[in-house]
Formats: C-alpha cells, sequence, structure tokens
C-alpha cells in the first residue's frame, strides 16, 4: 500500500450505540511488482460495547476491474 484516501463518508446512527459508515476509497499499491489503483465502496457497522466500540461487520466491493487497472 503506497496511499490511500477515503472520499463520500457516510455516517448514520440508528441508534445511540449503533453506527454504521460508508465510503469509497482511492488506493494506490502495488501487486505483484506493479504500481495499480483500487477503487473500492466499503461499509461497516459499529456498535458501543462496555470495553468502547466494535466493528461487527464489515463489507468492500470492488468499484475497479483489476485487470483493466
Amino acid at each position: 500500500l503506497k496511499s490511500y484516501k477515503f472520499n463520500e463518508i457516510e455516517v448514520s446512527t440508528p441508534a445511540p450505540d449503533v453506527a454504521i459508515i460508508a465510503y469509497t476509497v482511492h488506493q494506490n499499491v502495488v501487486m505483484d511488482g506493479k504500481d495499480q489503483v483500487i477503487e473500492s465502496a466499503d461499509s461497516s457497522t459499529w456498535i458501543r460495547g462496555v470495553d468502547g466500540w466494535e466493528c461487527h461487520a464489515h463489507s468492500e466491493a470492488m468499484l475497479t476491474d483489476r485487470k483493466a487497472a
């Protein structure tokens, strides 16, 4: 991973102890010795527990065709 940037960040709080965060991420990486750009859309669901915030679910969908990158 050479660099990354979060974009289009949205936060929803459907309950006081629940937060859903969605964003896109632009990453510059080296894979198999080649520079590549990866764009993805991510979301995480966080729940506040007795020890603080815990991520209970995370998903990521690739927006870039790696073969074309």
